[in-house]
Order: structure tokens, then sequence, then C-alpha cells
């Protein structure tokens, strides 16, 4: 019997950014909203989060709109205990709530997506009741499952088996190791990178591409191999351990060639980075035929 009264998706009018997405690409995207790491006081649901990610998340009780209408954040604590209290039932009724939401679209002629980590940080790509689901759904409906991660671990998993039903992309701490940020993007992969200031159209950070994340939320429609900048919000604007990376746009030297022409060297790293997504595909295309190197790369990060 179900303990939990309310639904435990949250429709896209109901986050400022997914109801901003929907409006402009025309896609539901439903989002599951559980109190971030530890905040709940029954389980941890981010154990890669750093401590500054802790601190300026804005799914939080002291940031977003969980600082003004607290009842938001009791009911992500209610559906994080019922989740740690009964799985089982809280894995039926989310697979019930993600059928319905999927037909009720189709019917409409709508596209829908989920996002079930909103504010967690939870494998559900391996739960063996949630996975299958998602797949069914993706097949029947054209439903998109997507997250963020900042288990390096797991995105290695992802990066190997890449459905087209779910994407993932890291979420870039302090302490992320600017080696496998490379390595991620130079796999054909997406990595998230908070900025002080928001990035400009054909902006490279660290020698990579970049895009801007704050567009639109649909992370799996991303041109793959790229940095997803996000720019700082809440309490995160005032943060300077690492976790906001200060970049002057348009002013780094690393835009520059040696003939100083920024549109140069911006044009000969997308034609690199093309290069790079083709040779990637063809890799994803057949898990059985994975190059050894690539594989090799995988394992060392």
């Amino acid at each position: 019997m179900d303990s939990f009264k309310r639904r435990l998706l949250t429709e896209p009018k109901g986050n400022q950014k997914l109801e901003k997405t929907q409006k402009l690409t025309g896609v539901a995207v439903y989002s599951l909203s559980l109190a971030p790491a530890s905040s709940s006081g029954v389980a941890n649901l981010c154990k890669w989060a750093s401590e500054a990610c802790i601190a300026h998340c804005v799914g939080a009780e002291h940031n977003g709109l969980s600082q003004p209408f607290a009842s938001i954040f009791r009911a992500r604590i209610a559906k994080t205990e019922w989740l740690v209290n009964q799985p089982t039932e809280f894995r039926s009724r989310l697979v019930r709530e993600l059928e319905l939401a999927s037909r009720r679209h189709a019917r409409l002629g709508e596209k829908v997506a989920f996002r079930l980590n909103c504010f967690s940080d939870l494998p559900w790509i391996q739960d063996p009741l949630v996975r299958p689901t998602l797949e069914t759904l993706y097949h029947q409906y054209g439903a998109v499952s997507y997250d963020y991660t900042a288990a390096p671990s797991r995105y290695r998993g992802w990066l190997a088996e890449r459905p087209a039903w779910y994407h993932m992309t890291l979420s870039r701490k302090e302490h992320t190791p600017i080696k496998l940020v490379r390595d991620i993007v130079n796999l054909g992969g997406n990595v998230a990178v908070v900025f002080r200031s928001p990035a400009p159209r054909g902006a490279v950070w660290q020698g990579m591409p970049v895009i801007d994340g704050d567009a639109s939320d649909l992370r799996y429609t991303d041109r793959p191999g790229t940095i997803v900048a996000l720019k700082a919000k809440g309490s995160a604007r005032q943060s300077d351990g690492g976790f906001v990376v200060d970049h002057p746009w348009g002013t780094s030297p690393a835009l520059r060639d040696r003939s100083g022409t920024v549109r140069a060297i911006q044009a000969r790293r997308e034609r690199e980075a093309y290069d790079r997504r083709c040779a990637a595909r063809s890799v994803w295309e057949s898990r059985s035929e994975m190059l050894p190197s690539t594989m090799a790369l995988l394992r060392s990060m």
C-alpha cells in the first residue's frame, strides 16, 4: 500500500528551468526531486558530491524555492524517506507515473522526457525495475531519460554502453582532475562545468569547445564532446573554492593560435571535435568491437 499520497514526479511547470525548456523545445520534462545529499537525515543520495556542491545546491533547504517555501523541501524529504523505507513500493509507483506521463503526452502528440536525478545522484540506469521501464517507454513513445552524475565509474559504464534511451552528463566538481574531463570530452562525452559568467557562443575552455547549458535542460540534445557551461546561481555566485570557474571569455590565450586569429583556431578545433565524434560514433555502434585503446582509456579514468 502506498504511504506517500502525493505524486512523485514533478510536472514541467513545477520547475522553472524545465518549464522554460518545454516552452522552447515543446518537450515536457518530468523530474524526480528528492532531498539532496544527506539533507533528509535518512540517506546520502549524492555520494560523489563535493563540499561546495552540497553547500551551493539549488535543491537544498537554504537555496532555490525550498528557502521561501518550506513545504517543498518537506515533500522532498518525505519522498526520500519512502524510497529508503519502502523501496519496492516507491519504485512501483515511480514506474506507474512514468508510464502514465508517457501515454498522456503521446495522446496529445507531444514529446516527453524524464530527469530522475534532479537533486540526487542515484544509479537509476542500473535499477532492475526502472531500467527496463525507461527503455520500453523510449521504444514505445520516444521518451528519453537523462541525468547528471558526479560518479566517474557510473559515467564510464554509460560511455561503454551509451544507450539511445538514456543520456548522462558528467558533473565536474572542484576536485575533478582536468585529465578526466579531457578524456571524457575526447571520447565524445559531455562534462558540465559551473562558470562565474555565461559562456559566449563559440567559446573554448582549456582547449575544449563550450556550449550554453542554460539555454535548455535537454542534455541529450547537446553536441557530443563538449563542455556544458552552467552559470553559477544562488549562493554559488560567491563561491571561491574552485567549484565555480572564473574564465575571462574572449581574452584567454587559449583562444589564440600562433597567428593571433581566434576564428581560425576555433574552426580548427571544431573540425577536430567533429572528427573525434565520428570516430567515437563508430565505436558506440558495436560494443563488441570497441577498440582496445578506447577500452584501456575508459578503464584508466
